[in-house]
C-alpha cells in the first residue's frame, strides 16, 4: 500500500487507499489503484455490522474517475490510460456493509518521481531548467477543454493536470536518466485527480506559475510577484 487518506468532512466518511500494482499474467506490467469506500462515523468502527450497515449511503462524488474518463477518451499524452474501474458496495465483512466503494486503476508512467529535496539541491540548477521548460512545453501542447476545472495549489504532494481543462493540487514530474547521453529526461505525468474543482479559462501560463508549483520560490513579503528576478531559480 502506497497512501492511505481519511476525509471527515460534509457527507458520508470516507477513506482513499493507493496501490502500487501488477498484472496476474505479467509482473512487469505496472499500474496505480485507487481505491474510495465509506468509512464508519468516528466512535461506531467497532459497533456490529448491523449497526455499521444503518450508515450506507449513497456514494460520494469523486471526480477523479469522470476525469480519467474524459481525458483517456481525448487520447491526452500526458495523463496515463485508465485501464478500468469498479463501482460497487461493501460486503457484509466490510468496513460499512453495503457502504460504496469504488475502484480506479491506471497505468503506472515510466522514470522516476522527482521531489522537493532533489530539485532544490544546490547543484540542480540545470535540472531545474530542464523540468520548467517540460512544465510549460505540456502546458501549451494540451490546448483546451469542454469542462474546466481547477484546485488549490499544493506543489509536489499529489498530481497536476492544465490546459487540458483539469488541474489537481499538485503535480509529479517523473525522470528517467540517459547512460549515452549523459543527461536527464524529463517525462511531464499526471496520475491522478483527487479533487478537481472549476477552472477559470482566462487563466495564463507566467512566470507566477512556476512559483504556484514550487518550481521557483519567491521571497515572502508583499508584491513578491512583481519582481522575479528576486526568486530563487
Amino acid at each position: 500500500m502506497i497512501t492511505w487518506q481519511l476525509d471527515g468532512s460534509a457527507g458520508p466518511p470516507f477513506a482513499v487507499l493507493k496501490y502500487l500494482c501488477h498484472s496476474a499474467a505479467d509482473s512487469n506490467k505496472k499500474a496505480i489503484m485507487r481505491i474510495y469506500l465509506q468509512i464508519p462515523i468516528e466512535g461506531t468502527e467497532f459497533q456490529r455490522p448491523e449497526v455499521r450497515q444503518r450508515q450506507a449511503a449513497p456514494p460520494r462524488k469523486h471526480r477523479e474517475l469522470d476525469v480519467l474518463k474524459d481525458l483517456t477518451l481525448r487520447k491526452c499524452p500526458v495523463v496515463p490510460s485508465l485501464l478500468a474501474y469498479k463501482q460497487g458496495k461493501q460486503g457484509s465483512d466490510g468496513l460499512v456493509p453495503d457502504g460504496y466503494i469504488t475502484h480506479i486503476l491506471w497505468d503506472k508512467v515510466p522514470g522516476k518521481e522527482l521531489n522537493q529535496d532533489m530539485v532544490w539541491d544546490r547543484k540542480s540548477g540545470p535540472l531545474r531548467e530542464a523540468v520548467r521548460a517540460k512544465f510549460r512545453d505540456v502546458s501549451r501542447c494540451l490546448g483546451g477543454a469542454e469542462a474546466i476545472w481547477m484546485a488549490a495549489s499544493r506543489a509536489w504532494t499529489g498530481e497536476y493536470h492544465l490546459r487540458r481543462g483539469y488541474e489537481d493540487d499538485a503535480c509529479d514530474i517523473f525522470y528517467m536518466p540517459s547512460d549515452e547521453q549523459n543527461r536527464l529526461t524529463i517525462f511531464r505525468h499526471i496520475t491522478g485527480f483527487r479533487t478537481p474543482a472549476p477552472f477559470k479559462p482566462e487563466k495564463r501560463f507566467t512566470e507566477v506559475t512556476f512559483a504556484e508549483w514550487g518550481l521557483a520560490i519567491p521571497p515572502n513579503k508583499t508584491g513578491w510577484e512583481q519582481d522575479i528576478t528576486q526568486w530563487a531559480w
